[in-house]
């Protein structure tokens, strides 16, 4: 991959950090916590990837291991996802009170 491209991705990664970060601050749900992880661990990834090249980790690259602790973060995101679909917790609105 290119150093363009990689550069890109790491702005996206680092929007979606911001927002997603946001959105548990304000909300206080576990699953934004954790998709913020995501986007971080892929940040720092590819930060390594563009200005820590030489480091490894273990005889692997770090940013190889950085992007395999964010998928083991995405499983967990995914699975609280459905789990939260299931019992019917989507990003629904309060219910409303009616008044008489």
């Amino acid at each position: 991959m290119s150093i363009f491209w990689i550069k890109i991705l790491l702005a996206v990664f680092a929007a979606h950090l911001c927002v997603f970060f946001f959105l548990y601050i304000k909300k206080r749900q576990s699953h934004h916590l954790l998709t913020s992880l995501t986007f971080g661990l892929l940040v720092l990834s590819f930060s390594c990837r563009i200005w820590a090249t030489h480091i490894s980790l273990f005889g692997h690259d770090l940013h190889v291991l950085l992007r395999i602790m964010a998928w083991i973060s995405t499983t967990f995101v995914v699975i609280l996802t459905v789990n939260s679909i299931k019992k019917g917790r989507t990003h629904r609105s309060a219910p409303t009170k009616e008044y008489s």
